[in-house]
């Protein structure tokens, strides 16, 4: 089992009776399968690295609609929590380790707590403070100030709406509020620090369903969209780098970590695995065979302005291919099944130009099939 470890910036500071660590998100380079927070001392604990990975992919996204870039911390602080403060230097989120497994893979729910958290720093809420004021601004300081503190009841419907609407305007889904709310009350059974400093209740939670209902019912279900090819291409890769490390500490190995990943980075980041099958595609025709050489050129051609560099029928093309040749790869060939299910299942356009371009292809010699079945598709399905 492959395993990183997280030898992050470190600091451990007294949160009441407790001395607790704290890890920036940043400094975790590579999320893998499972991420070991350390300290000096030693290991702290195993987190899971789709946690991270949802974690950061909804922070980067709603930071972006807030205009509010934070710095994110993990904490080993007891409890399922996190808070939000605007530092005189740069704001900061911190969640513990609790709410990490709590929340776990949801992206949905980490987008609704971030966009809560950030509307507290939008709106400039403040609250009682639990003990005197820090006399140092360090990471530390400011966490033991801020964490613990509850707000009023106005400033969280107000954080409650502004953050549903960053949620929204970066592309989750509007129910995650709701279902944050619910993995709380399900975990701490109506107790704990984060309901006292975040009450919630199935009343909380009605009025979030009303929000959702009058101003985001249209926005139920809704994947994150394409509009930044940036933010996508870095989701994508460390989707990747969990989803590869995954099927290896699974065990698997040859077409079965293949399939994994494949199943896993698609279901994560579908316009990336879009774009990754779309650049594999290219090495091929390329004639690039061998597979040091198809990494580096995909690795190469795997970049935000390739997102949208080609039509919409090449990289579904490119994908269902992939797809197919995954699903049979015992060097049977495609199987047609595979073929007309993932192109179906994008759009019906989509298979009857497939079918339109292999009849007019029909009579087209073996090695120039590849070249020409793309043109044909980029020709039919333009956008």
């Amino acid at each position: 089992m492959r395993t990183y470890v997280a030898f992050v910036g470190l600091c451990i500071f007294s949160l009441g009776a407790h001395s607790a660590n704290f890890w920036p998100v940043e400094d975790i380079k590579r999320i893998e399968a499972t991420v070991t927070l350390r300290t000096k001392d030693g290991p702290v604990a195993e987190v899971s690295g789709r946690s991270i990975a949802a974690l950061v992919g909804a922070k980067a996204r709603v930071q972006a609609v807030a205009n509010i870039y934070p710095v994110l911390l993990i904490t080993d602080r007891p409890g399922i929590n996190a808070t939000a403060s605007p530092s005189p230097k740069v704001p900061i989120i911190a969640v513990t380790i609790g709410m990490l497994r709590a929340v776990g893979e949801d992206a949905d729910q980490w987008a609704a707590l971030i966009g809560h958290e950030l509307a507290h720093i939008t709106h400039k809420h403040s609250a009682p403070r639990q003990g005197p004021e820090p006399t140092r601004w360090t990471y530390p300081a400011l966490i033991d100030a801020i964490i613990g503190r509850a707000y009023s009841r106005e400033n969280e419907q107000e954080a409650d709406s502004t953050g549903l609407r960053y949620a929204v305007e970066a592309g989750f889904d509007p129910d995650g509020a709701v279902a944050l709310q619910r993995t709380l009350l399900a975990h701490v059974g109506g107790q704990g620090e984060f309901l006292d400093t975040h009450p919630s209740s199935e009343k909380r939670i009605t009025s979030l369903s009303t929000q959702i209902t009058t101003s985001y019912a249209h926005a139920r279900g809704q994947k994150r969209p394409a509009s930044d090819p940036d933010l996508t291409v870095a989701e994508g890769h460390r989707w990747q780098t969990v989803c590869v490390t995954e099927a290896t500490q699974r065990g698997l190995t040859g077409a079965s970590a293949d399939q994994h990943a494949f199943a896993c980075i698609d279901e994560k980041v579908p316009l990336f695995m879009r774009l990754l099958t779309f650049c594999g595609m290219e090495a091929r025709e390329k004639g690039i065979t061998d597979p040091t050489g198809r990494l580096a050129y995909t690795q190469a051609c795997v970049q935000p302005a390739n997102l949208h560099r080609s039509a919409p029928g090449d990289y579904w093309l490119s994908y269902c291919v992939d797809k197919a040749l995954v699903a049979s790869p015992q060097g049977t060939g495609v199987r047609q099944t595979p073929w007309e299910h993932c192109l179906t299942s994008a759009s019906p356009e989509l298979m009857q130009a497939f079918e339109e371009c292999n009849k007019t292809l029909q009579d087209t010699p073996r090695n120039e099939k590849l070249s020409a079945m793309r043109a044909c598709m980029r020709e039919k399905v333009p956008a």
